[in-house]
């Protein structure tokens, strides 16, 4: 599995998710500025509450594509959630488990 490059998803996310723009916008976040890992720690940490249930929920997909799944969290921090995927989460979420449960 290809290890993944963290800036090249946040600018992916950036270009796709209007919600995280918006987000990114309100922290005066400039995504063009955000070039290396060195800015991108500097990004702020989304939340439940500054995030998911601050934005429509369309808007928080990439090209506003509600996926197909819908699960549920526990509720543990308090009130459950509901988490969205498509089937290529799905399938990159098994290949992590197999690892997982190979490696320890």
């Amino acid at each position: 599995m290809k290890a993944l490059n963290p800036v090249e998803i946040f600018h992916e996310t950036v270009r796709t998710v209007v919600a995280y723009r918006k987000f990114l916008k309100q922290k005066g976040i400039h995504p063009n500025h955000i070039l290396s890992m060195r800015e991108f720690v500097k990004v702020p940490m989304m939340s439940k509450g500054n995030y998911l249930r601050h934005f429509p929920l369309q808007t928080l997909f990439p090209n506003n594509k509600i996926p197909p799944f819908i699960y549920s969290s526990s509720g543990s921090s308090g009130s459950p959630m509901f988490w969205f995927r498509d089937d290529e989460q799905d399938v990159r979420g098994g290949k992590l488990h197999r690892v997982i449960f190979r490696d320890i």
